[in-house]
């Protein structure tokens, strides 16, 4: 199978992984005086949690450099989430040191630093997946804290909640009630860490697609591929499959941005074949080779193929996370000017997995 793709720059890794399957608040008498971030350990973490229906919790390393670049953001986003009201608290555990070793298999801590948001004394528990400096981390939990879904109510809201990063989620009812409302509020409270949630009555105010339907509608806003796509299916499930599908992208980019981290995570825990290319993203004609990268995704649609993009000087970092084997060859033709060039790449096989590794996020 030939797929042609321009590249004349940069270097280049293409490789084609084959996946075998399936990745308010007390001032605690520990914490460190002058710290706005609480200290827990094995002997008061169940106590502690257990009197918050929202904490947060830093599993943390020390020798981990991106935990020290975290340390300073972290305990300035403490002081000013602590003077809320209610509060908001952020913690701390040394997920190196054994003592420790039972919490950290408990919460499922593979890199560091590893941040939980535990809800209702400890039942409930997902991972943070905000920014990593001090007002990103307050408004991120800011957000959390409040109701999972805000109403849009002029083209304002709508501009100011609906960016170009992440993922946002905006529910249209003509009035917010009825089973496709509560159906919504649902999913939005599961999934909140993950994507952001909006309702509103007035699809006018919203910045694309139909601005005359009334509801009830679902509208996934995205910064990649089509940008919005519409559901009127609002069963619980299927409004979740529906996020997950529509607001996957169809190449997933390796890179720092936070905000991408749960894709490359669900791309190597999930059952396909994998096809990574790696090239500069400094070179300021990456653009159009990213084109080509996702109409060659689309043109193999249906071969159960994931596609994955990334700066080469994360490259190393992609392969931490698989250990492979050599399968067999896979043909890629890449146009530099004339003639073509063909470059035979390995197909390989995952025969164990290891850790997800984030580009420059993660020890």
């Amino acid at each position: 199978m030939d797929v042609p793709l321009a590249l004349p720059f940069a270097t280049l890794v293409v490789v084609l992984l084959l996946s075998s399957g399936p990745i308010a608040a007390e001032v605690d008498a520990t914490a460190v005086l002058g710290e706005a971030v609480l200290t827990l350990d094995a002997g008061n973490f169940s106590e502690v949690v257990a009197k918050h229906e929202f904490i947060v919790v830093e599993f943390y390393a020390p020798w981990c450099g991106h935990c020290k670049e975290l340390a300073p953001e972290y305990e300035k986003a403490a002081s000013m989430l602590r003077k809320r009201d209610p509060p908001v608290v952020l913690a701390k555990v040394d997920a190196y040191d054994e003592s420790n070793k039972e919490l950290k298999d408990k919460y499922k801590v593979h890199g560091y630093p590893a941040i939980k948001i535990i809800r209702k004394g400890g039942s409930d528990v997902s991972a943070y997946g905000g920014p990593r400096d001090a007002e990103g981390i307050v408004e991120y939990l800011t957000r959390q804290v409040g109701p999972a879904s805000l109403e849009i109510r002029s083209a304002v809201d709508a501009s100011r909640s609906i960016g170009d990063k992440g993922v946002v989620l905006v529910g249209v009812f003509p009035e917010f009630a009825g089973i496709q409302y509560e159906n919504f509020m649902a999913v939005a409270n599961k999934m909140r860490t993950d994507y952001d949630f909006f309702h509103t009555s007035d699809a006018s105010i919203l910045p694309r697609g139909d601005l005359t339907v009334k509801g009830p509608l679902l509208r996934l806003f995205k910064p990649f591929d089509e940008l919005f796509v519409d559901s009127q299916d609002f069963d619980d499930d299927a409004i979740k499959k529906f996020i997950e599908v529509s607001g996957f992208p169809t190449v997933v980019t390796f890179d720092a941005d936070p905000t991408n981290h749960k894709f490359i995570e669900r791309y190597y825990s999930t059952p396909s074949a994998k096809a990574m290319l790696f090239l500069r993203f400094s070179d300021d004609r990456v653009e159009t080779f990213k084109s080509q990268m996702h109409e060659a995704a689309r043109q193999l649609s249906g071969n159960n193929i994931s596609f994955l993009i990334g700066d080469v000087s994360t490259a190393d970092r992609a392969f931490e996370v698989v250990t492979l084997t050599s399968f067999s060859s896979f043909l890629l033709r890449i146009p530099r000017t004339n003639p073509l060039i063909s470059i035979h790449a390995k197909l390989f096989s995952i025969s164990g997995s290891k850790k997800v590794m984030f580009p420059s996020s993660s020890c």
